[in-house]
C-alpha cells in the first residue's frame, strides 16, 4: 500500500441533501471552512444528490491539481454510501472513482461505512489507489457536534450551552433567551439560519419529555462537561491545545475580523468591559495578511513621534522601544 506524501492537499468535499428541507440546510461546510483555516487549506465544496451528479462531479475532481483529501459527506451504512435514497457499495464507488485518485486520502464522514471486514477496505484502496481510508464504524452521535457548532457561531460559554433549555429557544423570532450566564444576568442573542437549523434538529432529535436541547443520553440532565471527546476530535485534526473555551476566543475575533462593533460584541458576548473584548480576540493570519497588503497600497509616512529625525539613524529608531504593535 503507497504512503501518504502529504497531507498539506486541497480538501474537496462532495455532500448530498441530509432531508427535505432545502431552505434551511444542514451541512458540513463549516466543519471544512474551520479545518481549513486552521490548517491553512484550501476547500471546494460539490453537491451530489443524485448518482449522476457524483459521476460528474468525481470526473472533474480527477483533473483538478493540488487536491488530495476527499470528503464524502453522505447518509451511510456499512459498506454503502446514500445516494438520493439509494445504497452505493463502496465498489461500485470504486468503479466511479477509477484511478484518478491515486495517493488521496478519502474520508467518509458518513455512519458505519467501514463497519465491514478489512478485505473490503483493502479492495478499494487496491481498486482506486489510494493511501488512506478514514470514516465511522458505528452510526454517529452528533450532539457532541451541535454543541460545538452552537459555541462557534453564538459565542455562549459551554455551561450555558448545556444548561439550554427548549423553552428559552424562541424560533417564531429566532431568539436564545440564555440564562444560566457566568454573572447570572439574561441576555438574548439573534439566531442566524445555521444556529436555528442546528437547534431546531437538535431539539426535534432530544427526548420529548426533556426540558434540554442538549440533555446527556446516560442521564437525561445536562452535560458537566465533553472534555473526553471533544479532546479526542482536536488531537484527531492536529490541534490537541485547543479548548472548547478556544471557541469563544474564535467567535470573538471573526466578529472582529467581520467589523462588528464593540459595543455589540460585549452584548453578545455578555462581557462587562472592553477589556474582555482585547482579552478574547486573535486576529486570524490571513486577517493580518490582508491588512498588511493594504497598506502595500498606502504612501509610506513617518510618524514624527520619533526622538530621532535623521535619516541615518532611521533604522535605530524603527528597532527601537518606541515602536509599539497594535
Amino acid at each position: 500500500m503507497a504512503r501518504v506524501k502529504s497531507y498539506r492537499k486541497k480538501i474537496a468535499c462532495l455532500e448530498s441533501l441530509w432531508d427535505s428541507d432545502v431552505e434551511q440546510r444542514l451541512s458540513v461546510i463549516p466543519i471544512v471552512k474551520l479545518t481549513s483555516k486552521l490548517h491553512n487549506l484550501k476547500f471546494t465544496h460539490l453537491t451530489c444528490n443524485t448518482r449522476e451528479e457524483l459521476k460528474h462531479n468525481l470526473k472533474k475532481l480527477k483533473r483538478k491539481s493540488g487536491y488530495g483529501i476527499l470528503y464524502l459527506s453522505f447518509h451511510g451504512h456499512p459498506g454503502e454510501i446514500v445516494v438520493d435514497g439509494s445504497k452505493l457499495k463502496i465498489e461500485s464507488l470504486a468503479s466511479l472513482m477509477g484511478t484518478g485518485f491515486t495517493n488521496w486520502v478519502v474520508h467518509f464522514g458518513t455512519c458505519e461505512t467501514i463497519d465491514i471486514g478489512k478485505a473490503r477496505i483493502f479492495n478499494f484502496i487496491e481498486a482506486t489507489g489510494v493511501s488512506m481510508v478514514l470514516g465511522y464504524r458505528k452510526d454517529v452521535y452528533w450532539v457532541d457536534g451541535d454543541i460545538v457548532l452552537v459555541g462557534l457561531y453564538s459565542g455562549m460559554r459551554a455551561r450555558e450551552i448545556f444548561n439550554l433549555m427548549k423553552d428559552n429557544v424562541n424560533f417564531r423570532n429566532r431568539i436564545i433567551h440564555v440564562t444560566r450566564t457566568k454573572n447570572w444576568e439574561v441576555r438574548d442573542l439573534p439566531m442566524n439560519e445555521l444556529l436555528t437549523k442546528v437547534l431546531k434538529e437538535a431539539i426535534d432529535k432530544s427526548p420529548k419529555n426533556n426540558p434540554y436541547v442538549f440533555p446527556n443520553p446516560k442521564t437525561g440532565k445536562p452535560f458537566t462537561s465533553i472534555k473526553t471527546s471533544f479532546k479526542k476530535a482536536v488531537k484527531k485534526i492536529g490541534l490537541p491545545e485547543f479548548r472548547f473555551h478556544d471557541l469563544r476566543h474564535s467567535w470573538c475575533s471573526r466578529m472582529c475580523e467581520l467589523g462588528v462593533d464593540e459595543a455589540t460584541i460585549r452584548e453578545l458576548g455578555g462581557w462587562k468591559t472592553k477589556n474582555m473584548i482585547d482579552r478574547y480576540a486573535h486576529p486570524s493570519i490571513d486577517h493580518k495578511r490582508e491588512a498588511l497588503e493594504r497598506l502595500e497600497k498606502v504612501p509610506p509616512i513617518f510618524t514624527p513621534n520619533l526622538k530621532h529625525a535623521h535619516t541615518s539613524n532611521l533604522t535605530k529608531t524603527l528597532t527601537s522601544d518606541n515602536i509599539k504593535t497594535i
